[in-house]
């Protein structure tokens, strides 16, 4: 598949560090094209996570619907670039208890390590110890677009804010829609 390339708007954005918003805190989009174990329960990921990884889009749609506690959209259709897929939203719970006193991340008292954690990464079929994609806070929002590409499950996670501006979550989505993918 090689590299993935996606058109981003000329101002609002940081894109030498990955894709994030220079207005809205912890909004930005993630990529993840490696092998993918998603969490059956975010909050004791540590014990719900799969013998096998995710092989297929429809297959890591299915997962993350099926996440306890995340109050799962219906999937619908979507394009990126001149592959179909399926996108499906996720929230983190609004009233979770969350601990705002360190400062590097916000804890979530009572997840496994406190994190509330949806997924992670992995290679030959051996996931990694630790989430790769945990949240930041409640009532975040998670819009996974998921695509195959020649074989290979592409996802993109769009991140945001339910009090983000509509421009920043349209950016956000028209800059998934735009990707290509090449050498």
């Amino acid at each position: 598949m090689g590299r993935i390339s996606v058109s981003a708007p000329d101002t609002g954005w940081d894109t030498q560090n990955g894709i994030s918003s220079l207005t809205e805190a912890d909004t930005g989009m993630l990529v993840f094209t490696d092998e993918l174990w998603i969490y059956a329960d975010p909050c004791d990921w540590s014990t719900t996570t799969p013998d096998t990884p995710a092989s297929s889009a429809a297959e890591i749609i299915a997962a993350l619907g099926g996440q306890a506690s995340r109050d799962a959209s219906a999937p619908t259709d979507i394009t990126v670039g001149e592959y179909s897929g399926q996108s499906i939203t996720l929230h983190v719970p609004a009233d979770i208890t969350v601990d705002r006193q360190h400062e590097d991340n916000n804890l979530f008292p009572g997840c496994d390590d406190e994190r509330f954690s949806t997924l992670t990464t992995g290679v030959d079929g051996v996931p990694l110890s630790e989430p790769e994609r945990y949240a930041q806070d409640a009532g975040q929002v998670d819009e996974f677009w998921v695509v195959d590409v020649d074989g290979v499950p592409v996802v993109f996670d769009l991140a945001y804010w339910a009090t983000a501006p509509q421009n920043v979550i349209d950016d956000l989505r028209a800059m998934a829609a735009s990707a290509t993918f090449g050498e």
